[in-house]
Order: C-alpha cells, then structure tokens, then sequence
C-alpha cells in the first residue's frame, strides 16, 4: 500500500512539470519512472528498450504465481488461448492506441503481443484460476482455515478527496497478487500533441491508476464479484465479441475531462473483466464508474470526498 502511494504522489507531481524526455528515473529500488515524449508505439518501444529487463523478469515471476495458484496454468498457456481467440487483433482493432503501445512494446522485446497481454489482461487469468479451483483474488482465508476459499469475499480500497478548488488527494491500496512490490514503472508519457498522462504500472503492462490528460487522478479496483457472477451464470471470460479489458486499463488515461473517462467505459457493452475507478477531479465532483456484469454501466456523481471500499463498491459519502 505505501508502495503504490509514492508512486501516485510521483505521478501526480510530474503530471506539472517540464514536458518529458526520454529517460529513466529510478526513483527507489522498486519504482522507476519513465518519462518520453512521442506516439503510443514509440512508447512501447522505448519501455522496451529501457526497462525491458524489468518487463521480461516480472513475466516470469507472473508465470511462477500462476503455477502456484493453480497447476499447470502458465503465460504460454493463457498466451494459447489469447493468439487462437485473437485477443490483441481484436484490441488493436477496438483500441487503437493500446494497440500501438503494445504493438511497440512486443517488436522491443521480441515477444508476441498476446503474451504481453498475458500479463496486461491478469485480471483474466486469476479468474480462470478461480472458476477451476485454484486461488482466485486476494481472499479473506479464517484463521484456521486449511485452505483457501474460492468463494470468499475479496476487498481492494480507494480513498479520494478534492476540495472543489483546485487541490485533490487520493490512496489505494495495490498488493495485487503480493506479486507487485517491484519493477513498479511510472510511465509519464506526452504524446504528439504535447499532452501528458501518467499512468502507473506495474512492469509497464498493468495499469492501475495514475492521471489523465486532463488531470483526473484515477483510481482502479478490479471488481472480482462481476467476475463471479459471470462465471456463476456460465458465462465465458473470453469471448469473439468481448472487448480485451485492456482497452479499460490504458485508453483511459487519455481522457480529458471526468465525462472522458465515462466515455471510455461506455463505448463497448461487454469487456473481458470488471473494472471500477474512482475519478477525482479538483474542480468537480468525485465520479466512480464501472463496467458491471449484470447492470451494465454504473457511474456516481458525489461533492468532494468519497470513501471507496471493496471490489463490490460499498461506498460511504461525507461532504
């Protein structure tokens, strides 16, 4: 939880300073920044090229997580099932600009861009994990519990502030996986026409928070109980006309106003995960969204200060 909120603060302080270049910044032994000015692709390739051997370590510990959570599930596996249902063409095609990064970031490394995805898109996996019986998200486990309980409840927290007059704070919680407390990219990135976001990441492939073009902060919870139901009700995780979560995790941080980040989420009825983010905007109100699986598209307006908990949003209001 620390970790994650250095790197917000990071984030959101270099969101005003000089337009970036491209370099990188290691600001502890756990959180690098990289800063670059020009398109998505070249994004990618230059993640690539500077912390590449962040990326290909942390593919490999996310690889050995998943044969602990359930056996014989691998990257190579899921990378299968992603290339034969043509999980990153039906991205680049959805998402053009997540596309590009990915498209930039796989010719850097020399790997396929569904592999990358692998690991951009975890929130599938775990969820395979979970319907198969292995561990699913972070649980709840009793004290003298023998082994864990697929059904049990799972809790992320966001908490966010803004005053109304120019001045924002958020937290998050991120111990996704108890795999993230290294290679930690800041990716501040401004594109062709001089616009910055940040985007924090863990290795540069999953996104999970940051701060807009237009200055939101972000906060993303994973809204583990949508994929439940989904499961509970049959459904398939990955399906020809759902539309990759990643398009969810990267386009938007591209958003220019709170309406932006709605936007993002509302512009495909049905994606591969559930995502909730809560949006602060110093000058507005306080805005979450997420993607459910039975009620559609929920979005809530509050003034100012707003107490997010759970994946199952139990939201408490105080103005």
């Amino acid at each position: 939880m620390k970790k994650s909120i250095i790197a917000l603060t990071l984030a959101a302080a270099a969101v005003f300073s000089a337009s970036a270049n491209a370099k990188l910044i290691q600001h502890t032994d756990q959180i690098a920044e990289v800063q670059f000015t020009g398109s998505s692709y070249e994004l990618g390739k230059h993640v690539g090229d500077v912390a590449g051997d962040q990326v290909l370590r942390s593919i490999d510990r996310f690889d050995e997580v998943l044969g602990i959570m359930l056996k014989d599930l691998s990257v190579d596996k899921i990378t299968k099932t992603f290339a034969e249902n043509k999980v990153y063409t039906h991205l680049a095609a959805k998402s053009p600009d997540a596309g590009a990064y990915i498209k930039g970031l796989s010719e850097s490394l020399n790997m396929s861009p569904n592999r990358l995805l692998a690991v951009g898109m975890a929130d599938e996996a775990i969820l395979e994990s979970q319907r198969n019986g292995g561990i699913g998200f972070l649980e709840e486990v009793p004290q003298n519990a023998v082994a864990h309980d697929p059904n049990a409840p799972t809790h992320c927290t966001s908490f966010a502030y803004g005053d109304g007059s120019g001045k924002a704070w958020a937290h998050t919680n991120y111990d996704y996986m108890a795999i993230n407390y290294e290679n930690l990219l800041v990716i501040n990135h401004t594109d062709i026409d001089g616009k910055t976001k940040i985007v924090q990441t863990w290795a540069g492939l999953l996104p999970y928070g940051g701060v807009t073009k237009g200055n939101q902060v972000l906060l993303g919870n994973t809204m583990a109980d949508e994929g439940t139901a989904r499961e509970l009700a049959g459904g398939e995780i990955i399906e020809t006309d759902s539309v990759p979560s990643f398009h969810l995790a990267w386009d938007i941080y591209n958003a220019e106003s709170t309406q932006g980040v709605v936007d993002s989420f509302a512009k495909f009825d049905k994606y591969t995960a559930f995502y909730s983010y809560t949006v602060v905007d110093p000058n507005e109100q306080v805005l979450t969204v997420e993607n459910t699986y039975s009620d559609g598209l929920n979005v809530t307006r509050r003034a100012f200060k707003i107490l997010c908990q759970g994946n199952s949003l139990n939201i408490q209001y105080a103005v």
